[in-house]
């Protein structure tokens, strides 16, 4: 499985490692006769296995569905390989949706990606600014784990900030690790807010730059803290009344 996954992510051609052929009269191979849950077992171990290398894991179930029309039925059937969650440049709107839906009421663990060229776009184009956004609320209530972050050179950008504002005043019943870092505010003029209201299980949390500056979320279930360095600097009587 090892050697396997190495050539995966060399190639990322899995039709060529498992035999498919798309010529006319092709004939079942061994993984076209498994049972769909031993299938999806399979894949399972196969997708934790490729952690570090995030390239692959994240567009691991897209990846499967294109070897053949059978692994296609049982990949996109399954929601436990739809759980993570990657928002990164250039955006995909499209593969978001397709992840949201087909993980269904799972838990998922949401990770956002901003980088300067970004923010760039954004300048462009202030319309694309919310996209994002509209389509990630009817979610936020199933997230296992948010992670927000940037290069820390970067200055916040105005969509991190809708982010973090869409998220005030919705529940979170299994979010258990928030993390916001990597960006600072530099200039911009935003006031502190409460967000992530109704967290039970919230138990680890990690905040830099913007999510020191501007998240206080509720520290009630917390057992893990981190309060990271940051490019600017944070009166006192602010980090005070942050804690």
């Amino acid at each position: 499985m090892a050697n396997l996954l190495d050539d995966l992510e060399m190639t990322g051609n899995l039709s060529d490692k498992f035999g498919v052929s798309s010529s006319d009269g092709q004939q079942a191979i061994l993984a076209n006769e498994l049972p769909p849950e031993l299938l999806v077992y399979i894949f399972e171990i196969a997708q934790n296995m490729l952690l570090p290398s995030e390239n692959l894991f994240w567009h691991f179930p897209l990846v499967l569905g294109d070897v053949s029309h059978y692994w296609h039925q049982v990949v996109f059937g399954a929601s436990m390989l739809w759980l993570n969650i990657n928002i990164s440049h250039p955006w995909d709107l499209t593969v978001l949706r397709t992840y949201l839906d087909r993980s269904k009421d799972y838990p998922i663990d949401l990770h956002l990606a901003y980088d300067i060229t970004l923010a760039q776009e954004e300048m462009a184009d202030p319309t694309k600014i919310n996209q994002p956004t509209c389509i990630l609320q009817p979610h936020y209530f199933h997230c296992r784990s948010i992670r927000i972050s940037s290069g820390t050179h970067f200055k916040a950008t105005p969509k991190m900030i809708s982010l973090l504002k869409s998220m005030r005043d919705r529940h979170y019943p299994m979010l258990q690790s928030f993390v916001v870092q990597g960006a600072d505010l530099y200039d911009m003029k935003v006031e502190s807010c409460v967000i992530l209201n109704d967290t039970p299980n919230l138990t680890n949390m990690r905040l830099t730059g913007l999510g020191l500056s501007y998240c206080r979320p509720p520290l009630n279930a917390v057992t893990e803290l981190h309060l990271g360095v940051t490019w600017s600097v944070i009166p006192y009587t602010n980090f005070s009344k942050m804690l």
